[in-house]
Parts: C-alpha cells; structure tokens; sequence
C-alpha cells in the first residue's frame, strides 16, 4: 500500500531529527492524507447540495445526524470526542497502516455531507461571497482536527514500523520518539481544533439552519 511504502522510505532517514525536521520528512504522507480526505469530501460537498433534499437525508442519514447534537456540545464533549476518534486511528495504523484509512474516510464523508447540506438549507450555494465566508470560517476547525488525525495515522504507522522491523530500542528508538511527538503534536491540534469548533463553527452552523 501507498501509505506504508512511503512510512518505510521516511523511516530510513529518520534519526535523530529535531520536531520540525520530522514533520518535514513526514510530510509527504500527510500530503497524501489530505488529498484523499480533499477528494472524498468534495463529493459528499457536492451531492448533498445538488440531489433532491429527501435523497439527501436518506442517502447521508448518519453524517446529517451529528447535526442534531451542535447545540449541546461543549468544548470538553468535543475534545473527548475527537480524542476516542484519534485513539483508534493510531491503534488502526499500528495493526495495519492502511486500516486507519477508515477513519479519514468517515470524517471526510461527515465534513462534506453536513457542509453541503447546511449551504444548501440556508440557500448560500447561489450566495458566492456567503458561501465563501461560511467555507472560511469552518476550514480552520476542519484542518486543525483532520490534521490532528493524520497525525495519528502518521505515528501509528511508525510504531507498526519499529515492531516489524525489531527497532523498539538502542538508536533505533528513533522511530518510537517520532511517533511520541507526532502524538503530542496531534494532541495540540485536537485541542485547538475543539476550541474553534466551539468558538466559532457551531455558532455559525446555529445560525444557518
């Protein structure tokens, strides 16, 4: 798979690298990461807006159902939400990279369900500038808490590398202290993203439907 060939290819340049130079040689999969979150959410974006509303809500039943608990979250709810999610995305890339593949799917489907159908319940898809400003102001909860879970993707699958590989010790311990500080890393950014989403994005969803 594409993920762990290229975990296998970072893993080989990895040591003794300061925090940003490991985000640097891990950044080539979290492009990855992105693109493919970028390309399943643009369709979800899509037909959520363009179908008939019925087939909307049948057909993304369980992603427009989180609508539903917006008004009831609060910053602690939301963190420890988005914490179980990043538990089990770094368990599912340390079993199997590919397996936590999963877990960027469903967000992506989430994402681009509830956006295209807030957009098209408050009629801004032939609004550009409030489609615009309503895009600006939920992309930075999104890439603070996507990245978070990349993240997690990322140090899971560098643990499932020092496993394979035997490299649990000595100067190969490198792998696992990446994998710790991606970890860390994440964790701020869940924390971050947790603080926007409460701050801003649900109050902007609030006001639309």
């Amino acid at each position: 798979m594409k993920l762990q060939r290229i975990e296998s290819k970072q893993a080989a340049y990895s040591e003794k690298l300061t925090m940003l130079q490991t985000i640097s040689y891990h950044f080539d999969i979290y492009k990855f990461l992105f693109f493919l979150f970028l390309g399943i959410l643009l369709p979800f974006v899509f037909f959520s807006i363009v179908l008939p509303k019925q087939a909307t809500i049948n057909l993304f039943a369980q992603q427009l159902s989180l609508l539903g608990e917006v008004q009831r979250l609060s910053f602690e709810l939301v963190f420890l939400n988005n914490l179980k999610v990043f538990v089990l995305t770094f368990a599912a890339a340390v079993v199997a990279s590919s397996g936590a593949i999963f877990f960027i799917i469903w967000n992506a489907s989430v994402w681009g369900a509830l956006f295209g159908f807030v957009v098209r319940e408050s009629g801004m898809q032939s609004t550009l500038p409030k489609l615009l400003t309503f895009g600006f102001a939920i992309f930075p909860h999104m890439l603070f808490e996507v990245s978070g879970y990349f993240l997690a993707v990322v140090a899971g699958a560098l643990v499932s590398e020092a496993i394979v590989s035997k490299r649990l010790g000595g100067k190969k311990g490198f792998l696992l202290k990446d994998a710790f500080n991606l970890l860390l890393l994440g964790l701020f950014f869940l924390a971050v993203g947790s603080l926007i989403e409460i701050a801003i994005t649900n109050r902007v969803i609030l006001g639309l439907v």
